[in-house]
């Protein structure tokens, strides 16, 4: 994935087809979107770019791809491969993954033997022993049936795949109104009746993007960042028992979210991103303005931390705390690309630059810093007390949760063994607070009468006065 400075967005997703350009002088992935990026200042020369050029006329892919291309007026998906392309407007919402749908009938001997069309369905009642197709070679075949479940598999029980012979004939358990994945197809059994049954049969894809759709539809036409991110959290349980958009057997796997503005697009454009699973994880923000990420995004440390907090707390616990944060993010950016469209406006386009880059690696900074917090935490013998604690401090806008830290301080400065945990908190507090006066400094305000308090707010921490250090640091933020 990338953004451009032309407000282009590019993502993929292989397809995994074998119309491929079998030399060693093929492209990957990022060859293709690269060759686009770098020369596109519109969506729709993209689109020539990543069909004309790259298939019609040099057949240049040595994989097939599902690509995304977004950008200020228009959006496409491209499905192709070195011989083969589909261009979609995308009119609205669409969701795509790791699958052939336009280009479905082209895989003759990977898709047809599922199913002949990529949407087609069949719901039918059938008894032990049966078998169910889709006008199609394979299908499933019933094996047992009980009062409250089947037991059903794939039949034939294997399948040539990549040049491999892969078995695909697992027995998978079915309860009353579930759904689940039998080899390639998604099965729901809704209902029973003595020795019959009666389920729905579909390709197991065309089921995944109908029901991520149902999460999806609600929100149509107000579709916000934090709805991505929430959607970008989705395990198998939310998405009944298919392909998690959070996948738990891949250990290492980031997101991006992108967000292109119809006007300034070519500065306000940004990208929102996490360096792991993102139940793990807490999205920052990256402007196409920025000059800087950073460090701790630039090398490893941010995904091993990340990585850290999913061993420890697993898929689910930290989603709550990590959307609180997120929100009080969003807001921040909200007011900082207000001040960087009233700069464009005032045609000063270093400033902005340096105005967002500083917003944005500071936010970066604090993401660290609350994510090290709960990893600290998850050490502490009352973890889920203080986790609670955390979400009701870290909340609304920078000003209230300055307030709530100075409390979650003060209880905690009561207690034992928490100096490192009121440490993490100080540092998050004076970054918060740093971050003002380097904004206001970036908007030539004068901030010189506030160096000697910003050293007398530091003091007081590291004495551990933090009633003092709070009270100042309030009143000095408050005023810039």
């Amino acid at each position: 994935m990338t953004l451009t400075a032309a407000g282009l967005a590019f993502g993929d997703a292989d397809s995994n087809s074998n119309w491929n350009n079998p030399t060693r002088h093929a492209w990957d992935d990022f060859d293709w979107i690269r060759y686009a990026c770098q020369q596109a200042n519109t969506e729709d020369e993209a689109v020539e770019l990543m069909t004309t050029d790259v298939v019609k006329k040099m057949h240049a892919s040595g994989v097939s791809e599902n690509l995304f291309i977004i950008g200020p007026q228009k959006g496409y998906l491209i499905e192709a491969d070195a011989f083969h392309s589909k261009t979609i407007p995308i009119n609205d919402v669409l969701v795509r993954s790791n699958y052939p749908k336009a280009l479905w009938t082209t895989q003759w001997h990977k898709k047809l033997p599922i199913t002949l069309k990529f949407t087609a369905e069949k719901t039918k009642t059938v008894r032990t022993f049966q078998t169910i197709r889709l006008t199609s070679l394979f299908g499933i075949r019933i094996t047992k049936i009980t009062s409250d479940s089947i037991t059903a598999h794939q039949v034939p029980r294997f399948k040539i795949a990549n040049r491999f012979i892969q078995f695909i004939g697992k027995k998978v358990t079915i309860h009353l109104g579930e759904r689940r994945i039998v080899g390639d197809y998604s099965v729901k059994l809704l209902e029973l009746n003595g020795r019959k049954a009666t389920i729905h049969l579909t390709y197991k894809y065309n089921a995944w993007e109908q029901v991520l759709m149902q999460h999806i539809q609600p929100h149509i036409g107000h579709i916000t960042l934090q709805d991505m991110m929430n959607w970008s959290r989705l395990h198998e349980d939310d998405l009944e028992n298919l392909r998690p958009m959070c996948e738990d057997k891949f250990p290492y796997e980031n997101t991006v979210i992108y967000k292109i503005p119809t006007t300034h697009y070519t500065t306000l454009s940004s990208s929102w991103y996490v360096p792991n699973h993102a139940c793990s994880s807490l999205y920052i923000p990256l402007h196409i303005a920025d000059t800087d990420i950073h460090t701790d995004y630039k090398n490893t440390n941010a995904a091993q931390l990340t990585l850290n907090l999913l061993e420890t707390y697993g898929h689910d616990t930290l989603t709550p705390y990590l959307k609180q944060t997120e929100q009080v993010f969003l807001k921040e950016n909200n007011y900082n690309e207000h001040i960087a469209t009233w700069l464009i406006n005032q045609n000063q386009p270093e400033t902005v630059a340096t105005f967002l880059t500083t917003s944005d690696t500071t936010i970066q900074q604090q993401a660290m810093h609350i994510q090290q917090l709960l990893y600290e935490i998850s050490k502490k013998p009352d973890t889920n007390n203080l986790l609670q604690q955390l979400n009701n401090t870290i909340t609304s806008n920078y000003t209230t949760t300055l307030q709530n830290i100075a409390t979650l301080t003060t209880t905690l400065n009561k207690q034992s063994n928490n100096q490192n945990l009121i440490q993490k908190l100080t540092t998050i507090a004076t970054s918060i607070y740093h971050l003002r006066l380097q904004q206001a400094q970036h908007l030539n305000l004068n901030t010189t009468q506030y160096t000697q308090t910003t050293h007398h707010i530091q003091q007081h921490f590291n004495k551990q006065n933090y009633h003092q250090g709070f009270h100042l640091l309030h009143n000095t933020y408050n005023q810039t």
